[in-house]
C-alpha cells in the first residue's frame, strides 16, 4: 500500500522521489537534496512512513 507524502520539511517541496539503497529505501526531496531517514532493510512502505513521520521545521512559502 502506497502513501502520499508530506511536502518536504525544510524547503516545503512535493518533488519527492524514493530510492532503493543496498536493499532499503529513502525518500530524497528533489529542489534541496534532503533525504532519509534511512534504516537497514527499509521497505518503500516503511521509508514512506518514516518520512510524514518527521517534523516540518519551515513553513512553505
Amino acid at each position: 500500500m502506497s502513501t502520499t507524502l508530506k511536502p518536504c520539511p525544510f524547503c516545503a517541496s512535493i518533488e519527492l522521489s524514493i530510492t532503493f539503497t543496498d536493499l532499503t529505501a529513502r525518500v530524497n526531496c528533489q529542489r534541496c537534496g534532503a533525504n532519509g531517514p534511512e534504516n537497514k532493510k527499509q521497505t518503500m512502505e516503511q521509508a514512506e512512513a518514516a518520512w510524514n513521520d518527521r517534523s516540518q521545521v519551515m513553513s512553505a512559502h
